[in-house]
């Protein structure tokens, strides 16, 4: 199932059920092609992105893998687990050159319209030295409801509605 994301004074950016066997290709033109370290770092590059994916399909089987597409091109990706009594965002994901333009907050939008729809809280674990992200959490109403010397556990709820008449 594709989703199309509305993103403000831009086309809308779409997400797509990723394939186990795609790699995507999010941010490929960080590195050179013709600079030797190139083909090493980019075949390393596959085996982490490998190894965490199977990572997550062992620790969230129930998990969607989507990727993040603006005009036909994969430009992240975002990975939910819907199992439990919350919609998890396990990982995401944007090319740099495609942050801080609306998107990764449309998608999070779409997210929370999400679990306000079915009641369900709407979470994540964040590294604390990611400050950017953290910013965008906190104005998006994530407050956090955990926290270690590495990670912050944040959670969004729906705003309660109010009951109406006695």
């Amino acid at each position: 199932m594709v989703s199309v994301i509305p993103v403000a004074a831009m086309r809308p950016a779409r997400r797509r059920p990723a394939r186990q066997s795609t790699t995507p290709r999010i941010g490929r033109n960080a590195l050179k092609p013709e600079s030797p370290p190139y083909t090493d770092s980019l075949r390393l590059t596959k085996l982490q992105f490998r190894a965490q994916t199977m990572g997550y399909r062992a620790q969230f089987p129930d998990a969607r893998f989507d990727i993040i597409e603006l005009d036909g091109a994969a430009i992240g990706r975002i990975v939910v687990d819907r199992a439990g009594a919350a919609l998890r965002i396990v990982d995401q994901a944007l090319a740099p050159s495609f942050r801080n333009l609306g998107i990764g907050s449309a998608i999070m939008r779409a997210l929370m319209e999400e679990a306000g729809r079915t009641r369900l809280p709407l979470r994540l674990t964040w590294r604390r030295a990611t400050t950017p992200a953290m910013r965008l959490y906190g104005r998006l109403g994530f407050v956090p409801i955990e926290t270690s010397a590495a990670h912050i556990e944040l959670e969004w709820r729906a705003p309660a509605h109010a009951e109406s008449g006695p």
